[in-house]
């Protein structure tokens, strides 16, 4: 028991708040399918020249990518989810890594935000900017992801 807060040392100290290696894998395999997907889809639909594709198979290739990054996002709204309730709760009480978890936290909302809307709001305007947003915020995310991660990494090894 912690003297602080009448809890296991363990449940607030453990290793990775909580997160099994296979739980932290799983999580980290779903999110680099929802960045590789989105990624792919970039390079279609912005870099068709460049990569020698012509139009209607990178537009093909696009939807298939859209289609395998919809399903990797639903895996990943589980896997995030299941964060929440120990990982997140244990490492905010602790007040361990909070500026990169709330950065990550944050990032990943917009992401479902602008991601719902990209598929259900017609609005062209707002698409265009919806879509530009998506993939700055994106690539931010994953720049929080691994700044969080290795953050975890460090403190693991300590």
């Amino acid at each position: 028991m912690t003297a602080q807060s009448g809890m296991p040392a363990h449940t607030v100290r453990g290793a990775a708040f909580g997160l099994s290696r296979g739980h932290r894998h799983w999580l980290y395999r779903v999110m680099l399918v929802v960045a590789l997907t989105g990624l792919a889809w970039m390079v279609l639909h912005y870099g068709r020249g460049l990569i020698g594709v012509d139009g209607h198979a990178a537009r093909s290739a696009e939807a298939w990518c859209m289609k395998l990054h919809g399903g990797a996002v639903m895996a990943a709204l589980v896997a995030f989810g299941s964060v929440l309730p120990h990982h997140v709760r244990l490492a905010w009480r602790a007040r361990r890594h909070r500026l990169s978890g709330v950065g990550l936290i944050s990032a990943v909302l917009v992401l479902v935000l602008t991601g719902y809307g990209l598929y259900y709001l017609g609005d062209e305007d707002w698409h265009d900017c919806a879509s530009w947003g998506h993939q700055v915020v994106a690539a931010l995310a994953v720049a929080a992801c691994l700044i969080h991660v290795r953050a975890g990494r460090k403190s693991r090894a300590r």
